[in-house]
């Protein structure tokens, strides 16, 4: 039973619920295309505009704004530089899009705000897309998000998350990083997201702030920047749910590349801030009466056991190993030997393998077959300890939701 539990919790009860889900989305949105048609009234490209919020993105901003000018044009796009202290603003402006230059920095929930209402955003457009500084618009994105928000109870389209396969200049730390979040992002979306945004559901939890798209008319009843929130895009994908705005629309053809980081330190610290973010946002809102917050409580629920589950792996390792270790010594310390006869009694190494390792590595290796990436089996080796050190950054941080409160200011990572 252990084997069997401990693999239930590797894979996740979430993902193997919403994947299936998922498939009834397909069956259901091939039916429902093949007896509507095309649409017949498209938001088109002159009534959708491109806000970027910057901080210290000298070294990538150009790239990005370069991936959505040939679609939109150079008077679509706006970006606010953020109390930034280097060439940022100056990128912007060679570049040929507005700017609009904040001091000191107010954080980028309290940037947005600040563009919306500077460049009147909200009168002159259908829609507003929502662009990190260092990421890149697929071809195909403004044409997927205006077919999405034809639908007239869709507030916003979710961006399709791609990682940037660019490994030059990259430490091993740096492709180990980006093999993990490949990893994530497919899992999340292809097995979670896509079945939480079917119509017949609607309970999806976040609209990523690196690319995703907002009617302005529901930009207009959302609090983009309350106090004390440390990122955005939580508390804008709550706010929908919980003003019942609109349902979240994600498809694969609405897609965006963001670069991660790459280095350690700042894998930790963006891993950090976003779980911040996630329970500050649950404290800042709390509970109604939805499917949305019962999908939420069954999510936050799992998170947490299978997080100490995670955590509890290399400690049982550890009391299985000692034995061998010490050449059987450490069963004469008595307090030890309790412990290990507890453990052995539950959980051996073929438990830890066939529970744990097995399924963690069949879940990359379904990706690489998939993405037809062959070294992603070299890359997802070391997908378990990125998920052990994701579980204890998720339950350390925790508590500090209700014990903090955050400006929103942000420091960017490091850039390639």
């Amino acid at each position: 039973m252990p084997t069997i539990l401990l693999a239930i919790f590797v894979v996740g009860v979430n993902f193997t619920l919403w994947a299936i889900i998922g498939c009834l989305r397909v069956i259901d949105d091939r039916r429902r295309d093949a007896r509507l048609g095309r649409p017949l009234r498209l938001i088109g490209t002159d009534e959708i505009a491109v806000l970027i919020a910057a901080h210290n993105e000298e070294p990538v901003l150009r790239t990005s704004i370069d991936s959505v000018t040939p679609l939109l044009g150079h008077d679509k796009v706006y970006v606010v530089s953020d109390g930034s202290t280097d060439g940022t603003v100056d990128v912007a402006r060679e570049a040929g899009v507005a700017v609009l230059d904040l001091h000191p920095n107010r954080g980028k929930a309290g940037a947005l705000k600040a563009g919306i209402e500077a460049f009147d955003l909200l009168d002159r457009y259908q829609a507003v897309m929502f662009l990190d500084a260092d990421s890149e618009v697929h071809p195909s994105y403004f044409l997927e998000a205006a077919l999405q928000l034809a639908e007239a109870d869709v507030a916003a389209v979710a961006g399709y998350c791609k990682v940037i396969w660019r490994f030059d200049g990259l430490s091993l730390a740096g492709k180990l990083i980006l093999g993990h979040r490949n990893r994530l992002y497919t899992i999340t979306q292809m097995l979670q997201k896509f079945g939480q945004t079917w119509r017949r559901a609607s309970v999806c939890y976040i609209v990523p702030g690196f690319a995703s798209v907002y009617r302005t008319e529901v930009l207009g009843e959302i609090d983009i920047a309350p106090h004390g929130l440390v990122i955005e895009d939580f508390n804008m994908t709550f706010e929908v749910h919980r003003k019942r705005l609109g349902r979240i629309s994600l498809t694969r053809g609405a897609m965006a590349y963001s670069q991660d980081p790459h280095t350690l330190r700042d894998y930790i610290s963006q891993v950090r801030r976003w779980n911040l973010g996630f329970w500050q946002t649950i404290r800042h809102h709390g509970i109604w009466a939805s499917w949305f917050w019962v999908v939420i409580a069954l999510f936050v629920a799992e998170v947490i056991t299978s997080s100490i589950l995670l955590l509890a792996v290399p400690l049982i390792a550890g009391v299985l190993a000692l034995p061998s270790v010490t050449g059987g010594i450490a069963l004469d310390w008595g307090w030890f030997a309790g412990i290990y006869e507890a453990v052995s009694g539950w959980f051996t190494w073929w438990t830890l393998l066939y529970g744990v390792v097995l399924p963690d590595y069949a879940l990359t290796a379904m990706i690489a077959l998939v993405q037809r990436r062959p070294r992603m089996l070299l890359l997802g080796v070391c997908s378990l300890p990125f998920r052990m050190l994701d579980a204890y950054l998720g339950l350390t941080t925790a508590p500090k939701a209700w014990t903090t409160t955050s400006t929103g200011q942000w420091r960017s990572p490091a850039r390639r």
